[in-house]
């Protein structure tokens, strides 16, 4: 099943270069017993008694919980964030963007955190 998803989604881009994260939930229920796994920024919660309670099976693998990035770091990895310097046009390039001090109206924009994997 998780072989033919792989190979479907890698169909879906025409370039071939797929650029999304990973994220995945699964539970695999056997008798009275409940199995979950997740991977990435996943979460995976249950309701039971017709809706009127809510469980939460899982815990999200977000770069910037304490928890996580801990685990990334300790692992050899660790947590960055891009950030690209934007300016309106024709602004030229005598702005200042180490010292702050822009004489047109520039934004530095941060990009999403992202992990460099160590040994995970």
């Amino acid at each position: 099943c998780f072989l033919n998803l792989v190979e479907e989604g890698s169909k879906v881009s025409p370039n071939g270069i797929d650029k999304s994260g990973s994220c995945a939930t699964c539970t695999l229920f056997v008798d009275d017993m409940c199995y979950v796994a997740n991977l990435g920024d996943s979460r995976t919660i249950m309701s039971a008694d017709e809706g009127s309670k809510i469980y939460v099976l899982s815990r999200d693998h977000k770069p910037t919980d304490d928890i996580e990035k801990e685990r990334i770091t300790s692992n050899g990895g660790s947590v960055y964030q891009t950030q690209t310097v934007a300016r309106p046009p024709n602004s030229g390039t005598s702005n200042y963007v180490s010292g702050n001090m822009f004489s047109t109206p520039t934004q530095i924009l941060l990009g999403p955190h992202r992990v460099m994997p160590g040994r995970l």
